[in-house]
């Protein structure tokens, strides 16, 4: 199949679109995480990056799966991309467990696949309720925190986040092509 030079142009500029949202939601969570005491613990780096994709238009376009825009990220993404997120998501799942942070009796595979239905389910719900019942979106972040805690926390909280900031910045880090 032979692609036009136009057409190359267009995924070219498009995944380098894609690519700059991502950075640049990658930073609000970044200083999100780095600004909150408990950054570093599962409930909080959910919030903290429920809160950061939804100011991001275009990475709420992304997720939604907004036809137009994911045909052409799709298009324009490397074929092993997906298969590169879900495993260093879970890779970074493991790693938080090994650290105390998450609980280490569910899967790791299990808790990917999970959080990922969460929050993308939570990003596409106002497509089948009606945005009329779209509650309050920090009060939504806050439920969805507080339901992640008692989920996959220890019951004991751990008293410092430290590990976890580093762990998400190493995750994110892996993630985030370089410019």
């Amino acid at each position: 199949m032979c692609v036009s030079p136009i057409t190359s142009t267009v995924h070219t500029i498009f995944r380098a679109a894609i690519l700059r949202a991502q950075r640049r939601c990658g930073e609000d969570i970044q200083q999100r995480i780095a600004a909150d005491p408990e950054g570093g613990l599962l409930h909080r780096l959910t919030t903290h990056s429920m809160l950061a994709a939804m100011s991001h238009p275009l990475i709420i376009a992304i997720i939604s799966g907004k036809s137009d825009i994911f045909n052409g990220f799709l298009e324009a993404s490397d074929p092993g991309f997906y298969h590169q997120l879900a495993g260093e998501a879970t890779a970074y799942v493991v790693q938080m467990q090994q650290a105390g942070l998450m609980r280490a009796d569910i899967p790791a595979s299990s808790i990917t696949y999970l959080l990922t239905a969460l929050k993308v389910g939570m990003i596409n719900a106002p497509e089948l309720t009606g945005q009329d019942t779209l509650p309050d979106m920090a009060e939504l972040t806050e439920a969805l925190s507080d339901l992640i805690r008692r989920w996959l926390e220890p019951e004991q909280r751990p008293q410092e986040s430290e590990a976890g900031k580093r762990l998400y910045a190493a995750y994110v880090d892996r993630l985030t092509p370089p410019e």
